[in-house]
């Protein structure tokens, strides 16, 4: 079970262990339910969609393409992308016949424009009336047989991204891909340049291919997307075609299958697989799963093993050559990986907790200080009488009354003084 909480929204991802089949558990947005019964009215109109949607998606999670925390295609933008290549190939109608009698104008706001909400009961009889009308018209409409309609998926997807990669007119950049008018239409004015513009059917100003990012910031697995399409299509054709006199022998049935499927075979096609791919092979594989290995380490060594890895590159190498930064790294890391991540995380925690340790015994210390310093000023004996202010006043009442008396007596002493000398300096009579 994988938690996606980093998601625009959250998902809950797991396997059902008895079918195999993927489940994306999504919560609180109240249009997914719509979406996701829209699928299911597209899927009623021709045969067709359901097969190969289903080979698409096993093919794209083995190559790790199907994976929106990694800036790649997430599962809704797929689900799009192959619902366009049908409306191309007029399989399919495109959506806004499946809601409105006629053609909306490109300007005119979809039905859950403005954010989300709730829509009306009609909206879904309206869906589900005009899908049983476009399974008349065009369930009956004939097909390919799912290997070449495959590789025609493989072939024009592929051409249509190379193009956005050399800036041609065919698919040049700002060009987007709409299920609802099933043709490619001019870029709208998205809130950043997208590498890859995908609108959603229902609101157009949302860019279901946000993932891939930016022109200006992009992580670069547009690159390895392309590279996937261009490998596959290169290996179907040598499969589809035969070997030619110039050219190699085809690849084995076991070679084919894993490199498109790689270990998904051993969840989807459990008592197969041992004849598919060779006991023994089998067995490597379901060890390798097993002892946790990562999905695309344990592809390759498949196909190493097979002779057939010459036109393989996974992603967990494309990543770590590219150093691309992804929301579930643990996905494609070793267990060596692993291992050494958790060694560098105790490390941190641990250097943390020192820290904070620190942190707390030197506060402590500084408390304890404080404390120490207070019961000494507490401790401390009174100051000398001398310096107490009422007998500092007394001193100063005491020494001005003895200045007083000194003065007094100095002035009576002048005066007898002065006496004296008058006695002295009388003459006398004679």
């Amino acid at each position: 079970m994988e938690y996606v909480l980093h998601a625009r929204v959250p998902l809950i991802k797991f396997t059902d262990r008895r079918s195999g089949i993927a489940v994306d558990l999504c919560l609180g947005s109240p249009d997914t339910g719509f979406k996701a019964w829209s699928v299911a009215q597209v899927a009623s109109i021709h045969p067709a969609f359901g097969k190969l949607f289903r080979v698409v998606k096993v093919w794209a999670k083995a190559h790790a393409i199907n994976d929106g925390a990694a800036h790649m295609f997430n599962s809704w933008c797929l689900t799009l992308v192959v619902i366009f290549f049908l409306q191309r190939c007029e399989l399919l109608p495109p959506l806004h016949a499946l809601l409105y009698d006629k053609k909306p104008d490109v300007e005119a706001p979809r039905i859950m424009q403005g954010g989300e909400k709730e829509l009306a009961p009609q909206v879904y009889e309206v869906m589900r009336l005009r899908a049983e009308q476009a399974a008349q018209l065009y369930g009956g409409r004939p097909c390919r047989p799912l290997s070449e309609l495959f590789r025609d998926f493989v072939a024009e997807s592929g051409r249509k991204l190379r193009a956005l990669l050399a800036s041609q007119e065919v698919f040049k950049r700002g060009t987007r891909m709409s299920a609802f008018f099933g043709e490619l239409l001019a870029g709208r004015p998205f809130l950043a340049s997208y590498v890859l513009c995908v609108e959603d059917p229902y609101d157009d100003s949302d860019n279901t291919a946000r993932t891939f990012g930016t022109w200006e910031g992009n992580p670069g697995t547009i690159h390895y997307v392309t590279s996937v399409f261009e490998r596959t299509l290169k290996h179907l054709d040598l499969l589809l075609s035969g070997a030619s006199s110039s050219a190699a022998a085809p690849p084995s049935l076991a070679a084919t299958l894993a490199f498109l499927f790689g270990p998904e075979l051993l969840s989807r096609l459990p008592h197969l697989s041992p004849q598919l791919l060779g006991p023994q092979l089998d067995e490597w594989a379901r060890e390798a799963v097993r002892a946790g290995r990562p999905a695309g380490e344990v592809h390759e060594g498949m196909l190493r093993r097979l002779g057939a890895a010459d036109e393989f590159v996974s992603f967990q190498s494309f990543k770590r050559r590219h150093n691309i930064k992804v929301f579930n790294e643990d996905k494609y890391a070793t267990p060596e990986e692993k291992a050494a991540a958790a060694e560098i995380e105790a490390a941190r925690k641990a250097a943390k907790r020192a820290k904070d340790a620190e942190k707390r015994a030197a506060k402590k210390a500084r408390e304890q200080a404080e404390r120490g310093g207070r019961q000494q000023q507490q401790q401390q004996p009174p100051p000398p009488a001398a310096m107490q202010p009422p007998q500092q006043e007394g001193l100063v009442v005491a020494a001005e009354a003895s200045a007083a008396a000194a003065a007094a007596l100095t002035t009576r002493q002048v005066r007898r003084g002065a006496g004296v000398r008058d006695a002295v300096g009388k003459p006398s009579r004679g």
